[in-house]
């Protein structure tokens, strides 16, 4: 049966959101971030869709320090979260033609009220623990800077690209945010510490975030005429509105947490009923994600058993870093790729999480070219 009947746009937001929740369970993250948004897609393309918007995020600029990033700027994502992000926009523009635009719509951070609240993201937490009377928590020296973007004005976002004449917008990857709510973090605590009558102000060392994008919007806004209403004042104003008026009254229900809600529901039903067709990380199921990437790939197993990836120069540093998700012993090399400190910071922590995950000690060797 048609699964797009009298339809013409798909809006496809679903997903695995945010890094705490993809660090989760990392096979489900990319079976929900990145093989299902595949299929959906082709899907949707099969069905004669005439328009895909996918919604991507800023975070896959990664740790990029303070100079301003346009969509023509090096990506580095730091989490599988951003990785699943930029790997389906690598993925998603090769199915686009003149019959089936697609859209990918990099997101800055989210806040402000909406009727499934969270308060797992920057602005929102910050107001709801003043609200409570609690100190704001300011991690690490806040010298990170994070762009962000009103709830209403990302749905605005979207209706301009709806609407939009697709020879526009097809094969387009739009940054979408303020340009003036662009914050280092230690000038966003401040700034929220007084809207709510100089409400006092924690540092926690331990909790370093090292994600720094500072994001340029003018394509977007030079090319759709897209500007922001809304500013962090009218975030807080409506939070503290909803808060007063009972909207809001126990801000710490686990439903306002992404991670939370993703524990609860993997705790009362096992994964193997979650993800049809068991776990894709398995060496032997290798090769469905990449048939998905129409990629030739042959691991080559030596005397150890170490499962080699021998990567062609066409397969990226992104693609790299997540197929060593796909290696079940949890052991691999990356060749004809160079890793800075930085890179290997990331593969590093993706090494852990394969050790924690399969229970099973992983390491990654590194050959620079």
């Amino acid at each position: 049966p048609d699964l797009f009947n009298e339809v013409e746009t798909v809006i496809h937001l679903s997903g695995m959101s945010n890094d705490p929740s993809g660090d989760l369970d990392p096979n489900l993250t990319i079976q929900t971030n990145f093989l299902a948004t595949m299929s959906l897609a082709r899907r949707a393309k099969v069905e004669g869709i005439k328009k895909f918007i996918f919604i991507s995020s800023c975070s896959v600029y990664g740790a990029s320090g303070d100079k301003f990033l346009d969509e023509q700027s090096d990506v580095g994502p730091v989490t599988l979260y951003a990785l699943s992000k930029l790997q389906c926009e690598n993925a998603l523009f090769p199915l686009a033609d003149s019959k089936f635009s697609i859209t990918s719509l990099r997101f800055a951070t989210l806040f402000g009220y909406s009727p499934r609240m969270r308060f797992d993201i920057a602005v929102n937490v910050m107001a709801k623990r003043a609200l409570q009377g609690k100190s704001i928590l300011l991690n690490g020296d806040g010298t990170q800077y994070r762009p962000f973007l009103h709830v209403k004005d990302a749905s605005r976002a979207i209706m301009v690209v709806m609407e939009e004449d697709p020879n526009i917008t097809n094969k387009q990857i739009f940054n979408v945010g303020n340009s003036d709510l662009n914050f280092m973090i230690k000038d966003l605590v401040p700034l929220i510490s007084r809207y709510f009558n100089n409400s006092p102000v924690e540092r926690v060392e331990q909790n370093k975030d090292n994600r720094s994008y500072r994001v340029s919007f003018r394509k977007f806004e030079k090319i759709c005429g897209f500007k922001c209403l809304y500013g962090i004042e009218h975030g807080l104003k409506e939070i503290e509105d909803a808060h007063k008026s009972g909207q809001l009254i126990n801000m710490d229900d686990i439903n306002y947490y992404n991670l939370e809600v993703m524990k609860k529901i993997i705790k009362e039903k096992p994964l193997s009923e979650i993800k049809e067709g068991g776990y894709l990380l398995l060496p032997e199921k290798i090769n469905l994600f990449l048939e998905e990437q129409h990629i030739n790939f042959n691991p080559i197993v030596n005397h150890s058993a170490m499962k080699k990836i021998d990567l062609p120069k066409k397969i990226d540093s992104t693609l790299a870093r997540i197929l060593g998700y796909y290696l079940g012993d949890g052991n691999y090399e990356i060749y004809r790729t160079s890793f800075s400190e930085q890179r290997k910071e990331v593969a590093e922590h993706y090494s852990r999480l394969i050790s924690q995950y399969f229970k099973i000690p992983a390491r990654i060797r590194f050959r620079e070219n």
